[in-house]
């Protein structure tokens, strides 16, 4: 049985962070082929160790690809650069509980550390609009 909540029904096309993170990471979308990443230990057993980057067999320009080989490597940088934020601990008693009213996803609790230390509920998609 599968959980379906209503922003599924509402947004089925919806991408999720994680895949256009892999999308962005893949080589294959510059038209290459990469083999030999994984392999076994033996032939009996089915689990995986990931190979060195070295021993990679690459073929280029298999197929046609999606994105060019700079944007992708200026991307590539982009995202080496990128720095984690860290997170205040904090508690929020509302989490999954308070929705916007236009597009019902969970609002984010925004915490400013400066003076008086405030705290607010914000939309992400209607503040990146």
């Amino acid at each position: 049985m599968m959980y379906i909540t209503d922003n599924v029904e509402k947004y089925p096309y919806e991408w999720a962070t994680q895949s256009i993170l892999s999308v962005l990471r893949n080589e294959v979308y510059l038209g290459h082929i990469i083999c030999n990443r994984h392999q076994t230990s033996s032939f009996k057993s089915k689990k995986l160790k990931v190979n060195l980057e070295s021993e990679w067999i690459i073929n280029k320009g298999i197929h046609e690809p999606i994105i060019d080989e700079i944007t992708f490597n200026e991307i590539q940088i982009l995202m080496k650069q990128k720095k984690k934020t860290y997170r205040v601990p904090h508690e929020n008693i509302f989490k999954d509980r308070i929705r916007c009213n236009e597009c019902c996803k969970t609002l984010s609790l925004s915490i400013r550390p400066d003076k008086s230390y405030h705290k607010s509920f914000a939309c992400l998609l209607i503040e990146n609009m």
